[in-house]
């Protein structure tokens, strides 16, 4: 049993409908950190790492505000985060959004390894590709979701490019990958399954409402290094 656990209980993790049928296929983008956290000048969480790269991390209010308590009771000692990777392709900023944290490391966790579940491509926001992660469809509709489009180095899959006349399709990948911290992305490491057809996703969280209401505001600025 480890020590030190905090989780939210009412947080549904991803990584549960790993519980399903294995055909069953889900948008997945879930991993593990270590690292010191601490508040930045802002005074907002951040994680740093041994080769000195700094990440900000967000969450669900009450998974912060007992990291918050953790880290001004017990400042300094590393601690191991369950996250999920998020990104802001206006800033070009990668972050994460902490669903558990420990302050003993499990023996499950795999610092800096990351599960990928989604599309390979380009896309137009992007100059480069990114392997996009949807809001799945088995998620309630209240949930507020949005798509996350991560930076990816993968040289050995050429990405998809939607081109309106050709019969080619996306292809829904699941890998595993690496963080790059000084370089702000991922890297391949293995496929964990073959490539299909994508599974289903909701691609309009809430139908009537104005742009922008009820989601909240992505960090802005750059990534400390």
């Amino acid at each position: 049993m480890v020590t030190g656990h905090w989780s939210l209980v009412t947080e549904k993790l991803d990584s549960t409908l790993q519980t399903e049928e294995e055909e069953d296929k889900f948008y997945q983008a879930i991993g593990w950190l270590k690292g010191e956290v601490s508040k930045n000048e802002e005074g907002k969480l951040q994680i740093t790492f041994r080769d000195s790269t700094s990440f900000q991390l967000t969450g669900d209010p009450r998974v912060l505000q007992a990291l918050y308590k953790q880290v001004e009771q017990h400042p300094g000692p590393e601690l191991c985060l369950q996250c999920y990777p998020q990104y802001n392709l206006i800033d070009k900023v990668l972050y994460f959004k902490v669903a558990n944290f420990f302050t003993e490391e499990p023996e499950e966790a795999r610092p800096g390894i990351f599960t990928l579940r989604g599309v390979w491509q380009f896309i137009p926001q992007n100059r480069r590709p990114v392997f996009s992660i949807h809001r799945n469809e088995k998620r309630p509709t209240e949930e507020k979701v949005k798509s996350q489009h991560l930076p990816l180095i993968w040289k050995d899959q050429e990405p998809f490019k939607y081109q309106k006349d050709s019969p080619e399709r996306a292809k829904f990948y699941q890998i595993e990958a690496r963080l790059i911290s000084r370089r702000g992305c991922f890297g391949w490491i293995r496929n964990l399954a073959e490539p299909t057809k994508p599974p289903s996703r909701v691609k309009n969280v809430e139908k009537g409402k104005g742009k922008g209401k009820g989601m909240k505001k992505q960090p802005r600025g750059k990534a400390v290094n």
